[in-house]
This record gives C-alpha cells, structure tokens and sequence, in this order.
C-alpha cells in the first residue's frame, strides 16, 4: 500500500511519507490500530524544517497510548468477519458438458467430421465428462477475517507500563493464501529520582 502527501513528483525515488512512531521512524505495519492514540500529518514546508531532508514526502507522526494512573487496566476485544468469494461464472460440467458438444458436433460438422467423432467424447461413461468437478469452487472460498486485541498497563508517580499484543489473520479468498499479522508493543517509563526520567 503506497501514501502520497505530497503527491507523486517523481518517477524513480521513492515518494513514501516519513513514518514516526512515538518519536522513532518506523513502518504503519508495525502498529496496531487499537494501539495509537493520536495521528498527526505534516506535509507542509514546515515537515523538512523539522526532520530534515527525510520528510521531503511528508511526515506522519504517531503517538501510541499510554497507560493511565490507577489499578492496572487489563483490555480484551476481538471480532470475526467474512470476505466473500466474487460472483460464480455459470458454466457446463459433466453429461450437460457433453451433451452439448455432442449437439454441436452433430448439428455443425459434416458427415466425415461426424464419423470421425472421438471415442473419448461419444463415450458417456468416460469420466472425463461425467465427473461434477466445480472447478471454480476448488480455488475460491469465503474467508474468515479473525482480530484479536490484548492490553494490560498501569501507571504510578514512578512508574508506568503497557503490554499490548494484537493478532490479525485474513483468510484469503483463494485457497491457499492466508495473512497472519502479530504486532507486540511493550511500554516502560520510569522516574527513580526527582527530575530523572526513563
């Protein structure tokens, strides 16, 4: 998936936005929806003035949350969807498949092409054309889209900390293909002494 703040100005370098998660240049794909907090969008002058050459696309600044003060927080949701198939071509198959070669072949061809019909056509119980074989349904199906979400944080006068994990799996809709995502993320800060902090 491609961004453009700035739009597409160039045709070989890459015109992706600098990404910062909390502070630290990072990928979109690292971060968990349910993780962020706040988005910020720079794609002004402003942007290279801050950051330097590297925004020159433009700069997305992520601020991912933070525990709050309190007992410790323990946070849990999932959901399940369905990706549907596109919809099926009609088609032939089995004895219908034959019959209706055999209807063309007798009603079009000649009589010396009519003589000469393959065995493996004319023969109803060639199972190359009896068989019910859904080809269509052999490659395609609907696919289960599975989130889970996990979260446990705290924070003190002296010490804060989130745990968070986040697991998201897509079925794709060709048999075979599936995306399974784990994105872990783990927040400490600690103040051990006045105006010191980690």
């Amino acid at each position: 998936t491609a961004i453009f703040l700035r739009g597409n100005s160039t045709l070989m370098s890459s015109t992706s936005p600098l990404v910062l998660i909390d502070g630290v240049p990072g990928n979109l794909n690292t971060v968990a929806p349910e993780d962020i907090e706040s988005v910020d969008v720079l794609k002004d002058a402003s942007a290279a003035a801050i950051y330097g050459a590297r925004a020159a696309n433009g700069v997305i600044i992520i601020k991912t949350k933070r525990p709050r003060k309190g007992r410790p927080e323990l946070r849990l949701s999932s959901y399940v969807g369905l990706s549907t198939k596109p919809a099926m071509k009609a088609v032939l198959v089995g004895q219908e498949e034959r019959r209706l070669k055999m209807a063309l072949m007798l009603t079009g061809g000649t009589w010396q092409q009519q003589g000469n019909l393959s065995q493996f056509l004319t023969d109803s119980l060639n199972p190359a054309f009896n068989n019910n074989t859904d080809w269509q349904g052999l490659f395609l199906q609907d696919a289960i889209i599975q989130n889970t979400d996990f979260s446990l944080g705290a924070a003190e006068e002296k010490f804060a900390y989130r745990i968070s994990l986040n697991r998201y799996q897509e079925d794709g809709i060709i048999r075979g293909y599936r995306l399974t995502r784990m994105n872990p993320r783990l927040f400490i800060a600690a103040k051990p002494y006045k105006g010191v902090e980690l």
